[in-house]
């Protein structure tokens, strides 16, 4: 109103606000703080896993046949085709590799190999993929086919799987592999109670997710003793370190080997294959970029006809959409080999 006095402290609040209003406004301007404490929920990662070439490295003594080669036209080498591009093979020589699944060389070829058990598939329209015969191979010890009987017979849990073999000097070792190792103890004891010798036991634990992958290798027809023969010159590595090994009696088949990791995810590792008239040699890196975990990647080896679509369809998928898929086009018209390592 005329007349009326000014009101000097509205006018010191208003000019205050103001003040304060566009000293917070420079300050988140300047410091830029973050506001990730007001979510919900943290979700951690998962490990990342990466796979490189480190070229498997060939004896001499070994004519190197790779089921894919051309000639360069300059050196003569011989180049391994794959699908990220070319790789220099070259000659030198591997180490002492020891099984580390069971070797039919060790457990009795025709007697092992050539008995089945039902699978609870659909039975087959023709006899199982035949196995070349070996001429170093020794009849089976009763108490190996002891501990068969005994894991066809009892072994009923899912995602599990006992793996027997025969090491030097008639030395046993069984092999459980599981996603749960709750129950592995008792189930060792179980199978192996009675049986002469000494049997040394192992425990390899699984991520739930790779549970397929083990569905997979169970329905085969020859399980526990598989067809192929997995040798790793060591089962657990430094993060990476080379994985090197090699894949026995797959000769005459095309040759495929599979890793799936420990978040449940398929990868072909086909290019890392070389083939020699004996064996199938394999070596590449595995690097993870998340702290180790107590579980194992699981490599599974192929041997078909021809190669799979699902290879080249689905690699890189899940493994129960790898394994589904998998399973529908090939059936039990393969050879199969199973084997784990241990990522530090």
């Amino acid at each position: 109103m005329i007349g009326e006095r000014p009101d000097g402290w509205k006018w010191a609040q208003s000019a205050g606000l103001s003040v304060a209003i566009h000293a917070a406004v420079l300050g988140y301007l300047i410091w830029q703080p973050s506001f990730d404490f007001l979510s919900m929920e943290q979700v951690e990662p998962l490990a990342a896993i990466e796979i490189t070439a480190i070229m498997p490295e060939v004896a001499p003594e070994l004519a190197a046949t790779p089921a894919e080669t051309i000639t360069a036209p300059e050196t003569g080498e011989e180049i391994l085709q794959s699908d990220g591009g070319s790789e220099t093979i070259t000659s030198s020589s591997l180490p002492e590799l020891t099984p580390s699944n069971p070797d039919p060389a060790r457990l009795g070829t025709e007697e092992v190999l050539n008995s089945t058990i039902e699978t609870g598939d659909p039975a087959p329209d023709k006899d199982p993929l035949p196995v070349e015969s070996r001429p170093d191979a020794v009849p089976p010890d009763p108490r190996m086919l002891q501990l068969i009987e005994r894991i066809r017979a009892r072994l009923t849990e899912p995602c599990m799987l006992a793996l027997p073999m025969m090491r030097g000097d008639g030395e046993m070792q069984l092999n459980v592999v599981s996603d749960s190792d709750r129950n592995i103890t008792a189930l060792m004891d179980d199978l192996t109670a009675g049986i002469d010798g000494e049997i040394t036991r192992q425990a390899v634990l699984l991520d739930h997710s790779q549970c397929p992958a083990v569905t997979f290798v169970r329905r085969d027809q020859r399980y526990p003793v598989y067809a192929l023969g997995i040798q790793l010159e060591s089962q657990q590595i430094a993060r990476g370190t080379a994985l090197r090994g090699q894949i026995n009696n797959a000769a005459g088949y095309y040759q495929s080997l599979l890793m799936i990791d420990e978040n449940g995810i398929v990868h072909d590792l086909r290019r890392f294959l070389l083939n020699s008239t004996r064996v199938t040699r394999f070596d590449f890196s595995v690097a993870r970029y998340m702290p180790s975990r107590d579980t194992h990647q699981m490599l599974v080896a192929l041997a078909t006809p021809n190669r799979p679509e699902t290879l080249s369809s689905h690699a890189g998928a899940t493994a129960d959409e790898f394994f589904e898929a998998l399973f529908a086009e090939v059936g039990q018209d393969a050879l199969i080999g199973v084997s784990s390592f241990y990522v530090q």
